[in-house]
């Protein structure tokens, strides 16, 4: 399983999500904030949480894509707002969420995370040798 880790997140899928991720997060909300810098993020994150699914389970797809539908649908609803309130009770930060159906939209990345793990190899940013250090 280490293998396949390491051979998403050396990826070049893997990458330039968590890249959009963080300038997004870091530097385009706070600066230029609206509708797509608020959507750059729930791709970004589902595209990165979905490759590390697929790298951990290759042949469940169906079931890890819909694991995280159903996670991301009830982050996104008012039912998660007392997980919240009780997690930011119990931890030294707070976590915040805006409830927005329209976040839903991100889940059609699902299907390229399955299309950028059968090409994982095609996508490598760092050859077969040099992955080697990712996984010992």
């Amino acid at each position: 399983m280490r293998s396949r880790l390491s051979a998403v997140v050396a990826s070049w899928p893997f990458l330039i999500s968590l890249l959009l991720l963080l300038a997004n997060d870091w530097w385009l909300k706070p600066s230029h904030p609206g509708w797509l810098s608020g959507k750059l993020s729930d791709f970004a994150g589902l595209m990165l949480i979905g490759l590390l699914l697929q790298a951990a389970w290759p042949r469940r797809f169906l079931a890890s894509a819909a694991g995280l539908a159903l996670a991301w649908l009830w982050w996104k609803s008012p039912i998660s707002t007392p997980a919240i309130q009780s997690f930011n009770t119990a931890l030294p930060f707070a976590i915040a969420r805006t409830v927005d159906y329209g976040d839903l939209i991100a889940l059609w990345v699902l299907p390229l995370c399955r299309l950028a793990w059968l090409r994982h190899e095609r996508m490598a940013a760092l050859p077969a040798a040099a992955r080697r250090w990712l996984a010992p």
